[in-house]
């Protein structure tokens, strides 16, 4: 998720009606200049750190990731 960020901090992202999901395989079609959606910064919740999690959530969007390979989840 941070290189994401990093790349929505130096170029912007498009909008879901300026760039729609497709479902095929090809080559990028991103236009600069349409790049709208920035991040102006983010930060990284260390694991298992509730408290710092809802301080996060407090100041706005939040992503979280899940180890997902584990048994519990299979």
């Amino acid at each position: 998720m941070s290189a994401a960020f990093r790349y929505a901090e130096k170029y912007g992202i498009e909008t879901e009606a300026a760039y729609p999901y497709t479902g095929k395989d090809g080559n990028c079609k991103y236009i600069e200049g349409k790049g709208i959606v920035l991040a102006k910064t983010y930060s990284n919740v260390p694991a298992n750190s509730p408290d710092q999690l809802k301080a996060a959530i407090s100041k706005g969007p939040t992503s979280v990731s899940v180890e997902a390979d584990r048994a519990v989840f299979q």
